[in-house]
């Protein structure tokens, strides 16, 4: 490479030998190319990691990582140690980035000197037939954070709108991530790993802006979602998570219980629905044994059962959710009726029940 790279792309590989050529082609069609690209093959048993050595052999801007499979946090932090950047994307191996997207988030990082650049996605649904269906656009209102006193004081509102739940949708300051050597930690992997990333950066981070523009490609593929998918021991990292966002909030001197308290009912709305999934291998007596124990954990802080209820009662959590969805909800926090409602909806239960897919 004949000049250093201003930007550096980590792309997290596994498994996606049909969706990986649109990712790197999307990468090498950016309108701006003082670029690195670090394709980090996370084990993958299909031909992903050949396509990756096939590429980097054509264009000196991508580099590839061998690893063994570890799952995509070991792959980013992999990543983070090789990036050689000032500025920092992440792109998983199956999703895409519109060709203006580097130039226009750096031209914002630089003119304003933000730490971070954030910007929209859109939504597509890869059917099986392989076509790629535009499902909406989910752009982001323009703002800017000029400072980290601002975004605390607005920390609640911008959670809520999203804004720190994916690491994709962002252009990073290397420096804030190096400087204190921020990392993925994979006990997140189920799913939060892009929300506990942001938590422990966020104290590190003096501007923000937020541009309009959808430029991030996100496929999900038919018949996947994350948030309704089932593992063992995934309701104990929702717990987890939500408990290092106390923790972030009480040291920043952000509190906000009710929104911890409708952040939290979304979780167990969502671990609630994963018993339904095709992913779930539990019989009904151990489905009815998770719903007796599942939810139990320590209290995220004094009275949190009573601020949990209360924001039940007022309607949390926000978003279009099912009658049913609510009233299982409120089965579960009040243990009164849940088995009623487990009964109910095992069987009405059609294709997940919720209208919202973030993890």
């Amino acid at each position: 490479m004949t000049q250093q790279p201003k930007v550096s792309v980590i792309v997290p590989v596994y498994g996606v030998e049909k969706q990986l050529p649109r990712c790197i082609e999307s990468l090498l069609a950016q309108t701006y190319e003082k670029i690195e690209i670090l394709l980090v093959d996370d084990g993958s048993r299909d031909a992903s990691g050949r396509i990756c050595d096939d590429y980097a052999a054509k264009d000196e801007r991508i580099k590839v990582l061998h690893k063994e499979n570890g799952g995509v946090s070991s792959a980013r932090n992999l990543g983070l140690s090789a990036i050689t950047g000032e500025y920092l994307l992440f792109l998983d191996g199956d999703d895409a980035l519109e060709p203006n997207t580097i130039k226009a988030c750096l031209d914002a990082a630089t003119d304003g000197n933000y730490d971070l650049v954030c910007f929209g996605y859109q939504l597509f649904l890869e059917e099986k037939n392989g076509n790629a269906r535009f499902l909406q656009n989910d752009a982001r209102k323009a703002r800017i954070v000029p400072d980290r006193k601002t975004l605390l004081k607005e920390f609640t509102k911008l959670s809520s709108l999203g804004l720190f739940d994916f690491v994709t949708d962002k252009l990073f300051r290397v420096s804030c991530l190096k400087e204190k050597e921020i990392s993925f930690d994979s006990y997140f992997d189920m799913g939060g790993e892009d929300g506990v990333f942001m938590l422990d950066l966020l104290p590190h981070v003096n501007s923000l802006c937020v541009l309009p523009d959808c430029f991030y490609r996100y496929y999900r593929r038919e018949g996947e979602s994350v948030t309704v998918s089932f593992r063992e021991g995934k309701f104990d990292r929702y717990h987890a998570r939500a408990a290092r966002l106390y923790g972030f909030m009480q040291k920043e001197d952000c509190l906000d219980f009710a929104y911890l308290a409708d952040l939290y009912a979304t979780y167990i709305l969502w671990m609630y629905n994963s018993l339904f999934s095709p992913t779930c291998g539990l019989s009904y007596p151990e489905k009815c044994r998770f719903l007796r124990t599942g939810f139990e954990k320590p209290a995220l802080f004094p009275d949190f059962a009573a601020t949990l209820k209360k924001a039940v009662r007022e309607g949390a959590p926000k978003g279009d959710y099912s009658a049913n969805d609510r009233r299982v909800l409120r089965a579960i926090v009040s243990r009164k009726k849940i088995f009623a409602w487990f009964l109910f909806t095992l069987t009405t239960f059609k294709n997940g029940g919720f209208r919202r897919a973030k993890a």
